[in-house]
């Protein structure tokens, strides 16, 4: 797992080395940066710091949520039995507490990133489709 981050680490920035036009000279600051006024290095940036983590994040939660109904299912198939025998019908109550609060989380987590990632995948497409005026950066 360790490796895997590391070579994840170094293979998705060192694929922007690739891109022509990728990093431009500023001036001012007498570096070179990542620039993403060309469209490629624009999806390149969408793609990696936006619509690959909300999916890994939607598939994990959404795996998690429906292993917690399926323990859920088989504990409630479970205590039927057990409430036949006893009148005690709070059984399930911890159980679906978990899912609520798991879903809640999720929903949570979600909405963050929505709301963080929104923005820049707009803003990262419109400064790749407009054009700048060179007195924007006097």
């Amino acid at each position: 797992m360790i490796t895997i981050n590391w070579l994840l680490g170094i293979i998705i920035p060192a694929t922007l080395l690739f891109i022509e036009g990728s990093y431009i000279y500023e001036e001012e600051s007498r570096l070179c940066t990542c620039t993403t006024k060309k469209i490629w290095t624009a999806m390149y940036g969408i793609i990696t710091a936006f619509v690959i983590p909300f999916n890994i994040v939607t598939i994990i939660y959404t795996t998690l949520v429906c292993r917690a109904r399926r323990s859920t299912r088989r504990v409630r198939d479970t205590g039927s039995i057990v409430i036949a025998v006893s009148t005690n019908t709070n059984i399930n109550i911890p159980n679906i507490g978990r899912e609520i609060t798991l879903i809640r989380n999720m929903s949570i987590l979600l909405s963050i990133i929505l709301c963080g990632g929104t923005p820049y995948l707009f803003l990262v497409l419109w400064q790749a489709t407009t054009k700048t005026d060179d007195a924007c950066f006097v």
